[in-house]
């Protein structure tokens, strides 16, 4: 019961990084597209504002995509360390059983 437990909290806190993870780099990653989006560079020149309201659905929209790629480059850093943490182990484990004998 108590090996589950233990699981099940460590699964638990992985989530809540990758959530803490995900709301950052999402807030992160909108702001800069709705601060592109009012910058001189984009600025038309017969628009007397540079913030245009029809440009808002595509900055964010594209700062969305940009934190779920994101997202998905971590989660899979986060898998390959995992991996490569559980081979270490079984090869240390192998290492010791195979010495004692």
């Amino acid at each position: 019961m108590s090996i589950l437990k233990g699981i099940f909290n460590g699964v638990k806190k992985e989530i809540m990084n990758y959530s803490h993870v995900a709301i950052k780099t999402g807030a992160t990653n909108v702001g800069k597209q709705l601060a592109n989006m009012s910058s001189d560079e984009n600025h038309d020149e017969k628009q007397p504002s540079s913030f245009q309201l029809n440009n808002v659905p595509d900055a964010l929209k594209t700062g969305i995509m940009e934190t779920g790629q994101e997202l998905i480059k971590i989660g899979r850093e986060r898998l390959e360390t995992g991996f490569q943490q559980q081979q270490n182990s079984e090869m240390s484990d192998t290492k010791k059983s195979t010495e004692e004998k």
